[in-house]
């Protein structure tokens, strides 16, 4: 496996990104759209940093066993410039050895989970966008035995130069363990946050920005019912602190002094979302419909998508606008349909995947970025 630049390279026209234009009467205030048109035809989970998109693919391999472990499938990393349309493949291995999935970016780093689908082992990597070979961040090898479940690969979350992330492993000799490290890339010294003892408890799904990290801790360490509840961290005072007391408050997301999260509900289930700020400890309600699934935040939008109906969502946090950045609805014979789950948005841009098919199976999918205005 290697990594290139991310410096543009000249494709095909049928794999540019291509900007899509308003209608007349769409008013100037409505989000516009950039689809990239993936070369496999089914990209998934995209990340979004500035000018540039990241999301993982596939490619047809003659001994993939789609049987064994489905995560195989995302065996390539692509990244494309929406200014230029240009797309070029960042990494690849051919599966079932090796996916990809759940990249993050910053201005300098580029982050991404392999996993390996025969020896069950994860390792979160990182390289700089810019030129340089990629290294193991961590891995469950170094904890001492591949992962826990495919459920509790390492979440990871990136601001600038740091990088946090859960981990999972076990050693196949008593019960395995769950944590919270974060560092400074690329070699900073690795700081463990939390640890704690799996099944009993697992910890998850860590969010970083301007030196707090905010993660949710599952299980009976934090009620008899197995509910969930959020922990913050001050990386510079190492003060941590219990934000909910409910046993159902999970998947935080931070930007600055504001904190969104699922509320009402078990860890990936169905919930409201919350925005709370943590200056004030004011909180307020950003969808109380009880359909939402997991937040996302970045300095202008609180991001989420809902089940019913199917969409993703965003509000302007400056002006409380609510927007639909698209919503399943039939098309003819073949159903529009959204394919993973939202990515990593940027300030005013949300990437995120659809496709195309019917009966409930996809078969083809596109990677779209949402310029908020």
């Amino acid at each position: 496996m290697g990594t290139v630049p991310l410096a543009p390279a000249r494709v095909g026209a049928a794999h540019r990104a291509v900007p899509v234009p308003p209608a007349a009467k769409t008013p100037s205030s409505a989000p516009t759209f950039v689809r990239v048109h993936a070369p496999d035809h089914y990209g998934n989970i995209p990340t979004v940093y500035g000018d540039v998109v990241i999301w993982n693919g596939s490619i047809s391999n003659p001994h993939w066993q789609p049987q064994r472990n489905s995560a195989v499938l995302y065996s390539v990393l692509y990244a494309a410039s929406l200014t230029t349309g240009r797309i070029r493949q960042i990494a690849h291995t051919p599966p079932p050895l090796l996916s990809y999935n759940l990249m993050l970016s910053s201005a300098r780093w580029l982050s991404w989970l392999e996993y390996n689908s025969d020896t069950g082992v994860w390792r979160l990597m990182a390289t700089d966008r810019h030129g340089g070979a990629p290294f193991v961040v961590d891995s469950s090898a170094l904890e001492g035995g591949p992962s826990l479940a495919p459920q509790l690969f390492p979440y990871s979350s990136l601001d600038g130069d740091t990088l946090a992330w859960s981990y999972s492993a076990s050693t196949g000799h008593g019960p395995g363990t769950t944590g919270v490290r974060v560092t400074t890339l690329p070699h900073g010294p690795v700081r463990l946050l939390a640890r704690t003892t799996f099944p009993q408890c697992s910890l998850d799904l860590p969010s970083i920005s301007r030196q707090r990290v905010a993660w949710d801790e599952l299980g009976g360490c934090v009620g008899p019912r197995g509910r969930s509840d959020i922990i913050l961290a001050d990386l510079r005072t190492g003060r941590q602190t219990r934000l909910t007391h409910d046993h159902r408050s999970s998947e935080p997301a931070l930007s600055g002094d504001l904190l969104a999260y699922k509320g009402n509900s078990p860890r990936f289930a169905e919930g409201v979302i919350l925005l709370r700020d943590l200056r004030t400890g004011r909180e307020r309600v950003v969808d109380g419909g009880g359909y939402a699934g997991t937040p996302h935040l970045t300095d202008r939008l609180v991001v989420w998508q809902t089940t019913i109906p199917s969409a993703f969502l965003a509000q302007d946090l400056r002006t409380l606008r609510r927007y639909v950045l698209v919503q399943e609805s039939p098309d003819g014979a073949r159903q529009l349909v959204l394919t993973g789950a939202l990515g990593q948005a940027w300030h005013d841009e949300v990437p995120f995947s659809e496709g195309f098919g019917t009966e409930g199976t996809v078969h083809s999918a596109e990677i779209v970025v949402a310029h908020v205005p």
